[in-house]
């Protein structure tokens, strides 16, 4: 298996705290929008692949994925059978990687939070909520990323009831967000 987590970063720059030094090369996104560190695919959406001969046949898989959904298809492929179903935020996507039709659809949509806000991907739309105190643009955007993977075209004022479905979505996410750092993070040495 091959994947990134992120986009390529397009600018020279290191956009990150530490001691990494800016890169003679950058990285090209285009044609979609963004860059790494941002909501838009081109900071989100990446290449991948997986090769298992005998077992995987040559094919591209579209359906939507993220690489939180790795660790539980690797499971399922191994056999691990835990005690007690662990609360994981991926889902095993192995059907969808080979192919069988009825798995291609997400059963519940990716939420991807962010400093600037969060983005809820399902398997046609994408709702981008942006943090209104950090971000000069419009907060709510929704994208048909069948129709406009490059996203050029906000499509949140004509299809109020998407933006609705995916801002609960969102909301409910984002109650999951721990308010205080845990201790084992907050306590460990630098």
């Amino acid at each position: 298996m091959f994947t990134s987590d992120n986009g390529g970063i397009e600018s020279l720059q290191n956009h990150y705290v530490g001691t990494v030094p800016d890169s003679p090369l950058n990285s090209e996104n285009a044609p979609l929008r963004g860059e790494k560190n941002t909501l838009w695919e081109g900071g989100m959406r990446v290449c991948a692949f997986a090769n298992w001969p005998g077992r995987l046949e040559p094919r591209k898989c579209t359906a939507v994925m993220h690489v939180a959904d790795w660790f539980p298809t690797i499971a399922h492929l191994v056999g691990w059978e835990p005690t007690q179903a662990p609360a994981l935020d991926g889902l095993d996507r192995w059907d969808a990687i080979t192919g069988v039709p009825e798995a291609q659809s997400r059963p519940r949509p990716v939420c991807v939070v962010h400093p600037s806000g969060r983005a809820v991907i399902g398997d046609r739309w994408k709702l981008i909520v942006l943090d209104k105190r950090k971000n000069r643009e419009e907060s709510l955007q929704l994208y048909d990323l069948l129709a406009d993977p490059f996203e050029t075209t906000d499509q949140a004022a004509q299809e109020p009831a998407v933006v609705a479905e995916y801002l609960a979505i969102a909301e409910a996410d984002a109650a999951l967000d721990l308010t205080d750092m845990p201790a084992d993070l907050r306590d460990a040495p630098p």
